[in-house]
């Protein structure tokens, strides 16, 4: 019986052990995920991960974010600000979970905050969204709805990679137009307005980018 007891009680320490190492690892485990998009002096690194939502950067991003606000927009210079651009771009590439694109300046038509070029992977931005005439929101919506253009264009490229059968899934019904749309795509300037307004992928754009937008003007308290 004593046997028994013996080999009852080293097996519950044993178990005991097991469970303890256990919850260290996972302890472990858990602070280094929540602290590899960060540097060490805290603020957010661009990643390739997708992430679930945007809202989790926003602790780490906060500070820089706040430079959004045009009372330490105006203090900028165009390379900061163009960087605080380019950081907004890296967070919505994270979250929409495409390859970052690159954001820079351009001397575009005065009717276009900005553009997406597929063919670059590069956002251009008018030099306008750098004045501090534009109000927050217009300067955040500007970057994220063209990176959403990447987003359309990786989606596209995912339906032309599967079978047939796999293209008539439901999922890429978005996909079908929004490549039938690219391929004929008005713009807006040389084309009638209300026809580049009501395209699928430009109405997508912006619901996605005023519905994020939102949450950053939240975010920074705005």
């Amino acid at each position: 019986i004593r046997y028994y007891r013996e080999r009852i009680y080293r097996k519950k320490i044993c178990s005991v052990v097991k469970t303890s190492v256990m919850i260290i690892v996972l302890i472990i485990l858990y602070d280094v995920l929540s602290n590899k998009n960060t540097n060490l002096n805290g603020s957010y690194a661009p990643i390739n991960e997708t992430q679930n939502s945007v809202s989790r950067t926003f602790s780490v991003n906060l500070d820089k974010l706040k430079n959004l606000k045009i009372v330490y927009w105006k203090k900028l210079d165009d390379k900061e600000k163009l960087s605080l651009l380019q950081y907004i771009a890296d967070i919505q590439c994270v979250k929409l979970g495409i390859p970052n694109v690159s954001v820079t300046i351009s001397d575009l038509d005065n009717r276009l905050y900005g553009l997406y070029s597929q063919q670059d992977h590069v956002v251009y931005i008018n030099e306008s969204v750098l004045e501090e005439d534009l109000t927050v929101k217009e300067r955040i919506t500007s970057v994220i709805h063209e990176v959403y253009h990447a987003y359309q264009h990786a989606v596209i490229e995912v339906y032309e990679k599967v079978d047939a059968p796999t293209k008539k899934l439901a999922l890429f019904k978005d996909a079908v137009q929004y490549k039938k749309e690219f391929e004929h795509y008005a713009n807006g300037l040389e084309d009638n307005l209300d026809i580049y307004v009501n395209q699928n992928c430009e109405e997508d754009a912006r619901e996605y980018a005023d519905k994020e937008a939102n949450e950053y003007m939240t975010a920074i308290g705005e």
